[in-house]
C-alpha cells in the first residue's frame, strides 16, 4: 500500500518507513499547512493510505461529505510517541500483524489496534 504522511507523523518515522521499502510522502513536504479534508482529498486522488495523529480525521472519513473521496485507508495513531521512529515501529509491526488494512480505518495504540470498514463511497 502507498502512504501519505500527515505532518505530525515525525520525519524520523518517514525515513524509517522508507527504509523498510513503504512507499510513504509527507504532507509536510508536499503541501504544509494543508487542512485535514485536503489531506483526505490528495491522499485518495493518489491511492495513498494516511496515516495522522490527528483525532479529527474519524470525524471527516465517517460525515457524508467525505464519502465520495475516501482514501484507501486511514490509520489513526493514538499515543504520544516516545522517540521519533516509534510511530514506524508501531506500524511496521501493526502491517506484520494485520496486513488487510485496506477500506479500513484503524485506531493504533501502543499495545492494541482496531478497525472499522470505511463507508461505502458515494456513486
Amino acid at each position: 500500500m502507498r502512504w501519505l504522511a500527515d505532518e505530525n507523523v515525525p520525519a524520523a518515522s518517514l525515513a524509517r518507513l522508507r527504509r523498510a521499502g513503504w512507499d510513504v510522502e509527507g504532507v509536510a513536504a508536499r503541501c504544509p499547512g494543508a487542512d485535514d479534508a485536503t489531506v483526505l482529498a490528495l491522499a485518495a486522488s493518489e491511492g495513498r493510505a494516511v496515516v495522522t495523529f490527528g483525532r479529527d480525521f474519524g470525524n471527516l472519513v465517517f460525515s457524508a461529505a467525505a464519502a465520495s473521496h475516501l482514501p484507501p485507508a486511514v490509520v489513526y495513531l493514538r499515543f504520544v510517541p516516545a522517540w521519533p521512529e516509534e510511530p514506524a515501529e508501531l506500524l511496521l509491526a501493526l502491517a506484520a500483524q494485520d496486513p488487510d488494512l485496506a477500506r479500513h480505518f484503524v485506531v493504533l495504540d501502543r499495545d492494541r489496534y482496531r478497525k472499522r470498514p470505511l463507508p461505502v463511497r458515494a456513486p
